[in-house]
């Protein structure tokens, strides 16, 4: 866990405004309360992206929330993908996969 003033320092802020204002827009949500916040990985993770959209790629205050929402779409249909392959993996599956295939070969078509 990260303290929110290195969090700042490892992001190059001089102090830990404008990561309170991510809070505050509920962009990045630590552990803790105002002045003992903690970050995990996947807190400073979001906290670098959020650093790059706005300084790196110019990203403006108001479409950051549009970006983070498709980003967090993005993993979650990630997540699912992954469930579904180890679902697949399982030797008692050779039934689903071969609907499956059946399925995603044919598209929208009834076979």
């Amino acid at each position: 866990m990260m303290t929110i003033d290195v969090l700042s320092a490892h992001l190059g802020h001089r102090d830990s405004r404008e990561v309170e204002e991510w809070i505050a827009a509920d962009w990045v949500r630590p552990h803790g309360t105002p002045g003992h916040y903690a970050f995990a990985e996947i807190d400073v993770a979001r906290a670098w992206l959020i650093h790059d959209l706005r300084h790196d790629l110019g990203v403006s205050e108001d479409a950051v929330p549009l970006v983070l929402h498709l980003v967090d779409q993005l993993y979650d249909s990630r997540r699912m993908l992954d469930r579904l392959r180890r679902v697949l993996v399982r030797p008692d599956a050779v039934v689903l996969r071969e609907q499956l295939t059946v399925l995603l070969r044919h598209g929208d078509e009834t076979p």
